[in-house]
């Protein structure tokens, strides 16, 4: 029987390519590139049918996008905080609530409004509940007043009248808004001496521009809520947020 000749197979679209063992056949009529080898025997034919990473239209030809450097993926930028497109984003902040324990039962009124303040400017209010009244201030205590930026005053006739707050907590309220641009907010809780630890600050809460304390309220809860709404505005206008 005659010998078939060797020989590229009669495919109608395909090229003519090199006929011999290990090659691979080019069925799409478009010209590939050999891959280079460091020894000059041809690959197998499994190794030539391993997928190749795609060229890129913008590099020069015999450049294998493989070679070129990777670049690194951007980071995400800080910017600002998504809870607040006003407020950067920076380390917490947190603020401190001063009370006299015998206020207690409101403060602890009071202080599920302040969550919502806590929420909407991501910080995080601080107090001395647990802590025990002394001659010395508390390491405690102090580390609180440190760190706050806001201070939120519950003006009473307890608040007024008792030594602790007045000769060491109140010092150190004052130490602290030396050394940063604080704000401090006298929340009045019952009718009082109350501008004897204003700061200079307006109380709150107000109606018509005149000082309403919570306990004349038909509803605690709704002159707690009234004090939180002007605690928003005050704490907007002192970081610039505007919208609030």
């Amino acid at each position: 029987m005659e010998n078939a000749r060797l020989g590229p197979p009669a495919f109608p679209h395909a090229r003519s390519v090199p006929w011999f063992r290990g090659s691979v056949v080019n069925l799409t009529g478009f010209p590939t590139a050999r891959t280079p080898t460091n020894s000059g025997a041809p690959k197998s034919p499994i190794a030539l049918l391993r997928p190749r990473p795609c060229q890129s239209p913008h590099l020069p030809p015999n450049v294998s996008q493989e070679r070129m450097p990777r670049r690194r993926c951007a980071q995400p930028s800080l910017g600002r905080d998504p809870r607040l497109p006003g407020l950067p984003m920076t380390e917490p902040k947190y603020g401190f609530v001063a009370y006299a324990h015998d206020d207690s039962a409101l403060f602890r009124d009071f202080r599920q409004d302040l969550i919502a303040v806590e929420r909407r400017f991501a910080l995080t209010f601080q107090d001395d509940t647990g802590l025990t009244a002394g001659t010395a201030i508390d390491p405690r205590l102090q580390k609180m007043i440190e760190q706050a930026e806001i201070f939120i005053l519950l003006a009473s006739r307890a608040f007024v009248a008792s030594g602790y707050i007045w000769n060491i907590e109140l010092p150190a309220i004052r130490a602290r808004l030396t050394v940063i641009k604080g704000l401090v907010i006298p929340v009045v809780l019952e009718g009082c001496a109350h501008d004897l630890i204003r700061c200079g600050m307006q109380a709150v809460p107000t109606v018509d521009g005149r000082v309403k304390p919570i306990r004349k309220w038909d509803h605690i809860g709704e002159g707690c809520d009234h004090a939180r709404q002007q605690i928003d505005a005050a704490i907007s206008h002192h970081w610039g947020i505007p919208g609030i």
